[in-house]
């Protein structure tokens, strides 16, 4: 009984862990016994109008300009696939899932020099207010004991626990501004978000939920609900060959540190290509329910294409790869692999946010090495 839980405890558990690389979002096993106190909302649902004037990435503008105008709005289609493969005398076990996130980001103001006087006091000239808006949500999950089909679409359908995080997305968002360099300047209406967002869900889940990103960075949160690539290239050095790391921290419900190692590899005259490298540190043995799980280590790869006159990604693929070891109580040890897929790609037009992007190929060898 107990080996038969292993797997999806470990999955449901590293899905949040691995929020920096946009493996999971949020989302727990049923077996919590978490508690929290309940808040109540109404879901505001999108009009079907809300994605008719969804714009193409921004044309071609002269070095320097910024491609970015008040009222542009961009489509993204955000994928995620999870494989969970664990060895036992018995034979391979293995489980995964597939996560599909339609939005869009909205231009909502600019700061120019002579409105730094009506602004807020945390703005400079430069700066640029995005909104970022989700309209669907669709997760397949196939781990033993723990099936899930769930469509935000199909809203009469049965919500199961494991999806409940979920279903508040649709409807909602937040907002950041970036500066002229495409740094994240600060979150606006984050914690709101949130809350409306896990109104609906359980006690526990929103307790999981939390806790998981408790310790976060305001960067963190902007690269885990839209992509790592926001906020990620400065505009004012794009150098072929240019180099810079960044380290992320997660400390619930296990502690995960992430090396990342960014590479610029193309310039052209719109785009640039980032190359994605890190690894994973090892962690010590940590407690969870019955068992021991103990992050041996990892490795990250990958490319994200970004407009360099907007700072917008355009697309990226990065794969992590993670060893793992379950200790289980009579001191027998049985090695876990994570392989995680994320996607993101720009769309034109606002059908397409209903429609799946193709596998990344993670039931195949990888690709990325």
């Amino acid at each position: 009984m107990l080996k038969s839980r292993i797997l999806p405890i470990a999955t449901c558990c590293l899905g949040i862990a691995l929020l920096v690389t946009s493996s999971g979002w949020f989302g727990k096993s049923a077996d919590s016994d978490d508690k929290a106190e309940a808040e109540s909302e109404q879901t505001a649902a999108l009009p079907a109008s809300f994605f008719d004037d969804v714009e193409p990435p921004a044309a071609v503008v002269a070095p320097g300009q910024s491609g970015l105008r008040i009222g542009n709005r961009y489509a993204y289609l955000k994928t995620v696939e999870q494989r969970i493969t664990q060895d036992q005398a018995v034979g391979a076990t293995s489980g995964s899932s597939r996560l599909t996130i339609g939005l869009t980001l909205e231009v909502k103001d600019t700061v120019s020099d002579d409105e730094l006087q009506v602004a807020s006091s945390q703005q400079n000239a430069g700066d640029t207010l995005f909104n970022v808006r989700y309209q669907n949500v669709k997760l397949v999950q196939d781990i033993p004991g723990q099936e899930i089909n769930y469509d935000s679409d199909q809203p009469n359908s049965p919500v199961p626990p494991q999806a409940e995080a979920y279903q508040g997305l649709p409807g909602h968002g937040f907002s950041f501004w970036l500066d002229k360099q495409n740094r994240l300047r600060n979150l606006v209406g984050f914690q709101d978000f949130l809350q409306s967002c896990l109104q609906n869900a359980s006690p526990e889940q929103r307790t999981f939920v939390w806790n998981s990103l408790a310790g976060m960075t305001e960067e963190d949160y902007l690269a885990n609900f839209i992509d790592d690539g926001m906020g990620l290239l400065p505009l004012d050095t794009i150098v072929r060959g240019k180099t810079w790391q960044r380290e992320r921290k997660i400390h619930q419900p296990l502690p995960v540190n992430l090396q990342l190692t960014y590479t610029i590899d193309e310039v052209q005259e719109s785009l640039v290509e980032l190359a994605v490298g890190g690894t994973v540190t090892p962690q010590a043995a940590q407690e969870l329910g019955d068992v021991q799980l103990q992050i041996v280590g990892g490795r990250i790869s990958g490319r994200c294409t970004i407009d360099r006159h907007t700072g917008l990604p355009q697309n990226s693929r990065v794969e992590q790869v993670m060893q793992m070891v379950v200790h289980l109580p009579g001191g027998e040890s049985i090695p876990q692999t994570k392989q995680t897929i994320s996607q993101l790609t720009a769309v034109p037009e606002s059908d397409d946010l209903r429609e799946p992007l193709p596998y990344a190929g993670i039931e195949k060898e990888s690709r990325l090495r």
